[in-house]
């Protein structure tokens, strides 16, 4: 046996050899066809096989206008049916007599199909392959069929504690990007995709220049000459590539405990955001991953396995995409192991990074990186699928060479200096799933974050302040909301408020747009701005020490408006095209039918966003008019949270902004009277192939004090276990999904029941609410029903006032619509007293009205 020292001799022999060793890309080549469409051939006479490999940079991140509905997964499925000339089941055939092995696979950012044959069968699959892709015909029937096996599938996911996990640790880690939804797509949301969804998504995805063709293998010296046939043709489009949701920085710890009687084995993940696959660091924490949990010897697998006997299993990976990526450590834990021990061991270890990585683990894990990469590269298919994500990710395919050369460098130091950079505390999400049901905490005290000590204040100019010091994160949270929306617009400038939210952020008669914004996001701050339907306002969120900053923002922006005709032919363009892509989908055409039927001849009867024609007539001294009357002391709010001292705080803002003019003659929303004549109905004809059916009654405005009430309703009667969704869709099979929403004005409000169908089940659809509401009015809701909703909602508005974010926003809306702030003890004071017979008969007073049947008929 050879001695520790000759060992490592031997082995930095090794590592030297392999880090020498070059990533050899002899023969590979790419190009552009005249349409746009990449081609990359990668020649390996080894075998006479062949890989062809179609790849679209689409996947669940790029899903913008369906978030969530897994519609990219669900067009690779349909993509493998019928085309325009041939039925799904001819093609398979035909493929199979080729000797092709076919198949695809949808991720996060990109959707891929494979076809692996031998190499002399290729000319005759191609023309097949380009009419799967490019001419599929998307049967009406098919997408049927098809939603039947993906929602298979995903029940499928439900029923499988491994992938609810993996889903669990995405979702709960990701607050905005798009990693948060599966890529199979969420229930609900899939549910509602129409043919004419996908249809859409497909030609404005399905593009050449979104694409590439990838050959592996034993390819013919005309190659080249047998793409062009076959894909020459294609026409060239032009592609706009998506604005991509990004991830914000993590600003708190967070965590999540699942409770399921049907899991088997306890688990935990620790999760920190990192860093996207174009930084310098993804080496380092890819190595790092390694040294955790890679092979017996690891780090975590002798301490917490073999050492401790906490877990069986540990596992970590490093995920960069191309927008943040997260590091995540997972663990099984064996039987009576506490969740908690185990994640505070993990985190020891962490803290014990100096002793635990020395040069020696390192360099034997550099080598057994290396290996790996190198023998996953062995096979054609390999070498196309590693020339593939190169493309998506960075848009490089020589990207691996790179990403050789970067393992190959890492060091000790810079694996230290990634462990400080990221594993801090209120950068980790800590999830538990756990076997069992939640022990019970009825009883158990309601914390009520940030109560006791918010405060509100009203300057002299009628300014209202409402400030709240929290001390948990080194951050500040701003906003600015106003009373703003339709019953503040001229009647031909509908939109107007909506437009003037784009602009808010803005150049300002002292800085430009690019200075107002660095002063915020060069130190690590966000801005953005917002418009709801009866607000609009501005978010500024900074470390404490750039409070400066942010102030000298808001200041900016309200005293001293510079509305630049560049930025606002801009930002019209975009609202222009909202409007547009609101008409596109049927729940967007049903709401603005809607509203015109329940508020003829009033403000309501639009849609926040306008007319095609009213903004297009909205003029820069529109704009100026309006912000005087909207952005003004008096009908604003600054809601402030964070670590933060109160009195200085008020000081502050007195000095910034407590000289701000006032206007002395507000505008006052004109009133609306209620049609409270007999039950009516309305419909028309879409060129759609779902059917909308929306049931409305007159409702309440933000300032009515059974707001509460309404709010449990909608908690009560929408979602997945609602009665409603629960009779409609589940047991009758009347409707791809129903629910309930309500909307509040600034006067008189709605209350608003749908359900989306097809043209042939519309009738009984109809019934099928009618006869919920029925029964609602005549037995009401059960005092389990109210009960468990009462824990929900509580539960949901404690989940917000975690953070500044939900902090500001609640005491904030509150404070501008009704002169006071809420918190979470305010909120259970209100509901533990309402009754049941309140709860009943406030449904019996509100939908024992006339109501409006508002229909849109499908094809």
């Amino acid at each position: 046996m050879a001695s520790g020292k000759n060992k490592m001799k031997k082995i930095n022999m090794i590592v030297l050899l392999l880090l020498l060793w070059p990533l050899s890309s002899a023969g590979q080549e790419s190009y552009q066809l005249g349409n746009g469409l990449t081609v990359i051939l990668i020649p390996d006479n080894k075998v006479p096989l062949v890989t062809f490999q179609v790849w679209v940079r689409t996947g669940s991140i790029q899903e913008l206008n369906y978030p969530g509905s897994g519609i990219s997964h669900f067009v690779e499925h349909l993509l493998f049916t019928d085309t325009r000339k041939r039925t799904g089941l001819e093609i398979a055939r035909f493929m199979k007599q080729q000797g092709c092995d076919m198949n695809g696979y949808t991720s996060f950012e990109n959707t891929v199909y494979l076809f692996n044959l031998p190499s002399e069968n290729l000319p005759s699959i191609l023309p097949v392959a380009k009419e799967m892709i490019f001419e599929p015909a998307f049967k009406k029937e098919q997408v049927e069929k098809e939603r039947s096996v993906i929602l298979k599938e995903i029940n499928m996911n439900v029923d499988d504690p491994n992938r609810l996990f993996s889903n669990l640790i995405f979702s709960e880690s990701y607050e905005e990007a798009f990693y948060r939804y599966p890529v199979i797509g969420k229930r609900n949301s899939f549910e509602r995709l129409t043919r004419d969804d996908i249809i859409r998504y497909y030609q404005n995805t399905y593009v050449p220049d979104n694409m590439a063709l990838i050959l592996s293998g034993d390819l013919s010296a005309d190659i080249r000459d047998v793409i062009q046939k076959n894909f020459g043709a294609l026409e060239k489009k032009f592609f706009r590539r998506p604005e991509l949701v990004d991830e914000p920085v993590q600003i708190r710890f967070k965590e999540k405990t699942v409770y399921r009687n049907d899991v088997q084995q306890d688990r935990i993940a620790l999760v920190w955001k990192t860093v996207d696959i174009r930084h310098k660091d993804l080496f380092s924490l890819d190595v790092l991953s390694m040294l955790l949990s890679t092979g017996r010897n690891s780090i975590l697998n002798l301490a917490l396995k073999e050492k401790l006997h906490y877990v069986n299993n540990v596992s970590t990976y490093s995920f960069t995409p191309v927008r943040r990526g997260i590091f995540t450590i997972e663990a099984d834990l064996n039987p009576g192991i506490s969740p908690i021990k185990v994640k505070n061991e993990i985190l020891k270890i962490l803290k014990d990074r100096e002793t635990l990585i020395t040069e020696e683990n390192l360099d034997k894990i550099k080598l057994l990186a290396l290996r790996n990469y190198y023998k996953n590269r062995e096979t054609i298919n390999s070498k196309a699928s590693d020339i593939g994500l190169n493309w998506v990710s960075t848009g490089d395919i020589g990207f691996s060479e790179y990403y050789t050369d970067g393992l190959r460098s890492v060091t000790r130091t810079e694996i230290m200096n990634v462990i400080k950079k990221y594993f801090y505390n209120s950068n980790l999400t800590y999830i538990a799933f756990l076997k069992g049901t939640a022990p019970q905490q009825d009883n158990a005290p309601v914390p009520s974050p940030g109560r006791d000590q918010a405060e509100k204040h009203v300057l002299e100019n009628r300014l209202k302040i409402v400030i709240n010091e929290n001390k948990d994160q080194p951050f500040i949270r701003l906003t600015l909301m106003c009373q703003a929306g339709l019953l503040y617009e001229p009647e031909d400038k509908k939109g107007i408020s909506h437009f003037l939210s784009k602009l808010l952020i803005s150049t300002t008669e002292n800085l430009t747009k690019e200075a107002l914004i660095g002063l915020i996001e060069e130190k690590g701050g966000t801005i953005n701005a917002f418009s709801g339907n009866n607000s609009i306002g501005l978010n500024v969120e900074v470390f404490k020490e750039n409070l400066p900053d942010a102030l000298q923002v808001i200041s900016e922006t309200v005293l001293h408006p510079n509305f630049q005709p560049e930025e606002m032919e801009k930002y019209r363009t975009e609202i222009l095209q909202e409007i547009k892509d609101n008409q596109e989908q049927i729940f967007g055409l049903g709401k603005e039918f809607l509203f015109r039927e329940m508020y003829p001849g009033y403000d309501y009867a639009f849609q926040k966003t306008g007319t095609e024609e009213s903004v297009r007539k909205i003029t820069q001294e529109d704009i100026r008019k309006h912000f005087s009357l909207i952005i003004r002391p008096s009908n604003a709010v600054i809601s402030i949270s964070g670590d933060l001292n109160s009195d200085d705080m008020k000081k502050k803002l007195t000095a910034s902004l407590g000289k701000w003019p006032d206007k002395k003659n507000p505008m006052i929303p004109p009133p609306f009277t209620e049609d409270q004549r007999n039950s009516a109905e309305s419909e028309k004809n879409v060129d759609k192939e779902q059917s909308l059916i929306l049931m409305a009654y007159y409702g309440i405005s933000v300032f009515d004090p059974d707001r509460i009430k309404a709010e449990l309703l909608w908690y009560m009667l929408n979602g997945q276990g609602s009665r409603i969704f629960t009779n409609l869709r589940e047991k009758k099979e009347l409707a791809y999904y129903a629910g309930f929403f309500p909307f509040h004005g600034l006067t008189t409000g709605l209350f608003v029941f749908y359900a989306g169908t097809i043209r042939d089940k519309l009738e009984l659809a109809r019934q099928g609410l009618l006869e919920e509401m029925n029964e609602l009015i005549k037995k009401g809701v059960t005092k389990e029903e109210l009960n468990a909703v009462k824990k929900e909602f509580i539960a949901e508005k404690m989940n917000t006032f975690q953070a500044n974010e939900g902090i500001v926003s609640e005491y904030g809306l509150e404070y501008l619509f009704n002169d006071r702030i809420i918190g979470i003890q305010d909120y259970k004071n209100l509901v533990d007293q309402i009754t049941l017979d309140q709860m009943n008969g406030f449904i019996k007073e509100y939908f024992s009205r006339p109501y409006r049947f508002v229909i849109l008929k499908g094809r």
